[in-house]
C-alpha cells in the first residue's frame, strides 16, 4: 500500500471516530432532551419542550383538556382549570409558539386525543408578527408525530448539536440553585430562583428585571389568520368546545404594540372565533410590575384569575377584579376599542407613566 493510501485511510479513520465520538456525547447529554435516555438536562437549560410533551402524551393518555399558546400559558395552572370544570388538563405551552404550530398540534390532538375541552392562549406578536421557527432552531421544532417529519431526519439535527450547546447546558446544570425545571407530568415548566427573589425583595426584583422596554417586533402576516381560521374549521369540524383568550400583556409590551395593527387583528380575531376572551389592555392587574416576571410572562395568580373570568362559575366572577377580562362579540368589539383608545390615552398622558431611571425610551407606543 502506497503512503498516500495509508495516509488517507488514517485521516478517514481518525474523521470517523471523531465523528462517532461526537455523535456518542451529543446523544449522551441529549441537551434539548429529545433522546431520554441519560436525563442528564435536569434544569436551568431549556429543552425542546415540543418534542418532549408530545412523547410525554403518546405513553400517557390520562388527559381531555388541553391549554395551549406560547410560554406565556404556562401560567394558566392546570390544576385549577381542572377544579374548576373537572376535566382533566396538560398543559401544552411552549416557547414562542406558532400559529401553525397550534394548528399542527391541535390536529394531533383531534386524531388521537379527541378533546373535551381546549383553552387557546392567543398571542398578538408570537402568532401574527413573528410567526416563523427556523429549521435550525433546536429548541423549538415539532415532534415528528406532529410535524410528519421522518423521525431519523429528526434524530440527526440533535445529534449534530454544536459544541456551545453542550457546554452551555453542562455549565447550567452545574449551578447549585435551580433556575429553570419542566414537570413533564402536568406540562409545566417552573422559576424557582426568581420566585425565591420575589419573596425575598420584590421592589428590588423589580428594579431589575424591568430596564429594557419592549420593542414591537414586526408586521402581521396573513399566513397567521389563514392558519387560525383552519384551526376554528378543525374544531368546528371535531365538535371540540373552545375558549379563546388574548394574552393580558404587561403595560410596556402593550405599549410597544402598533395601535392600528393591534385594532385590525383584533377585529379579524374576534370575525373569525365569534367569541374571545380579553385580557389585554391597561388595567388594574397589566399596569402592575408585580403581576409580572418581566414584560412577557405574568405569574401564576394573574393566570388563576383568567381561569376564574373563563372557566369559573357566575360566584367565582366576584374573585376576579372588575376590570380584568370581558368577553368580546361582534356585539361589543366596537365599544371594546374605544375603550382601549381610552386607555391608552390616559396611560400615555399619566405621570406614572413617565420612564423609571435607568430605563431608554420605549421604540413604540399605542397612539389611536
Amino acid at each position: 500500500m502506497s503512503a498516500a493510501k495509508l495516509y488517507t485511510r488514517i485521516l478517514l479513520g481518525t474523521a470517523s471516530v471523531l465523528i462517532a465520538v461526537w455523535y456518542a456525547a451529543a446523544f449522551y447529554f441529549d441537551p434539548y432532551g429529545v433522546f431520554g435516555l441519560s436525563g442528564y438536562n435536569r434544569k436551568n437549560f431549556p429543552t425542546n419542550t415540543r418534542y418532549q410533551k408530545i412523547d410525554h402524551l403518546l405513553r400517557n393518555n390520562g388527559h381531555d383538556g388541553y391549554i395551549l399558546g406560547s410560554s406565556r400559558v404556562n401560567y394558566y395552572p392546570v390544576d385549577r382549570a381542572s377544579d374548576l370544570n373537572g376535566l382533566s388538563y396538560y398543559n401544552l405551552t411552549v416557547s414562542a409558539e406558532s400559529s401553525s404550530g397550534l394548528l399542527q398540534k391541535l390536529r394531533w390532538l383531534a386524531a388521537e386525543r379527541k378533546p373535551r375541552h381546549v383553552l387557546i392562549g392567543l398571542d398578538f406578536d408570537y402568532q401574527f408578527l413573528q410567526d416563523v421557527i427556523a429549521a435550525t432552531d433546536l429548541l423549538r421544532q415539532e415532534h415528528p408525530a406532529v410535524s410528519g417529519e421522518n423521525i431519523y431526519s429528526f434524530w440527526l439535527k440533535y445529534l449534530s448539536v454544536g459544541r456551545k450547546q453542550i457546554e452551555r447546558m453542562v455549565r447550567a446544570n452545574a449551578k447549585p440553585q435551580t433556575e429553570w425545571s419542566l414537570d413533564l407530568s402536568s406540562g409545566h415548566f417552573a422559576l424557582p430562583r426568581r420566585d425565591q427573589l420575589i419573596a425575598q425583595n420584590h421592589p428590588r426584583y423589580i428594579e431589575e428585571n424591568f430596564r429594557e422596554a419592549p420593542e414591537s417586533p414586526g408586521r402581521l402576516q396573513e399566513r397567521s389568520f389563514r392558519n387560525v381560521t383552519a384551526i376554528l374549521e378543525l374544531l368546528e369540524r371535531s365538535d371540540i368546545p373552545r375558549d379563546i383568550v388574548i394574552t393580558p400583556y404587561h403595560h410596556e409590551k402593550m405599549a410597544s404594540f402598533r395601535f392600528d395593527e393591534y385594532v385590525a387583528w383584533l377585529r379579524r380575531v374576534v370575525a373569525i372565533f365569534g367569541r374571545v376572551w380579553d385580557f389585554s389592555g391597561f388595567n388594574s392587574i397589566t399596569l402592575d410590575d408585580r403581576n409580572y416576571y418581566e414584560y412577557s410572562h405574568f405569574r401564576r395568580h394573574v393566570g388563576e384569575w383568567v381561569l376564574l373570568r373563563v372557566l369559573g362559575s357566575p360566584g367565582d366572577q366576584g374573585k376576579v377584579p372588575g376590570d380584568f377580562g370581558r368577553l368580546l362579540t361582534a356585539e361589543n368589539l366596537e365599544l371594546r376599542i374605544e375603550q382601549l383608545s381610552e386607555e391608552s390615552a390616559r396611560y400615555r398622558n399619566s405621570a406614572a407613566n413617565l420612564p423609571r431611571p435607568g430605563w431608554r425610551s420605549r421604540a413604540g407606543t399605542i397612539d389611536p
